[in-house]
């Protein structure tokens, strides 16, 4: 019976996250975002739970600015055109854990000393805060410009540096990812490579 009743509470949890995304006119897969200083209509390349053991950590989702010739993970991360990573936590997770697979997920592509202040920089602003429960993150790759993180709250950091944006790219879509599930549920909304 309990089984039952936390079955049904992930099943209403599950819903209504997909209700609120109806609510915010997202069915049609089409968003509007300013990235750098313009307006973009951006497209959703798919969606997905990133999980730990059974633990459910974030819901992610996937955009790329409309009219783009996305067909693969390589696309995703190769191109230099204003792209979006949300992410929506679904659990509590302390900064220095954050920081920890966030740091070894990329170093798993790019061993160091590469990007060598830049993952500093970053896994030192995950490791000073916690994200809670509720909390959503916008990663933006801005073209020409970099990297720029924004948090609930008003929390925005930005890396000049375009190279290291595409690495962030490739901690989803890259050879070396947070999971090949995840991957193929960020790309499964786009046109299927022939």
């Amino acid at each position: 019976m309990k089984r039952c009743m936390l079955l049904a509470m992930s099943l209403v949890g599950v819903l209504a996250w997909h209700f609120e995304k109806d609510l915010r006119g997202e069915e049609t897969g089409i968003i509007e975002s300013k990235i750098g200083d313009r307006q973009v209509k951006l497209m959703l390349t798919g969606s997905a739970v990133r999980t730990r053991s059974i633990f459910k950590i974030y819901a992610v989702d996937s955009y790329v600015e409309l009219g783009h010739n996305v067909r693969t993970g390589e696309d995703m991360v190769a191109l230099d055109c204003p792209k979006q990573l949300h992410l929506a936590m679904l659990r509590n997770v302390a900064g220095p854990d954050m920081a920890e697979a966030f740091t070894a997920i990329l170093r798993s592509n790019h061993p160091e000393p590469a990007f060598e202040e830049e993952v500093k920089t970053v896994a030192n602003i995950l490791r000073g805060q916690t994200a809670h429960k509720g909390d959503e993150i916008w990663f933006t790759h801005i073209p020409k410009v970099g990297f720029q993180c924004r948090a609930s709250g008003g929390m925005v950091h930005l890396v000049r540096n375009v190279d290291f944006s595409k690495a962030v790219w490739e901690n989803y879509f890259g050879k070396h990812n947070v999971g090949d599930n995840v991957k193929r549920a960020l790309l499964a909304r786009l046109p299927k490579a022939d």
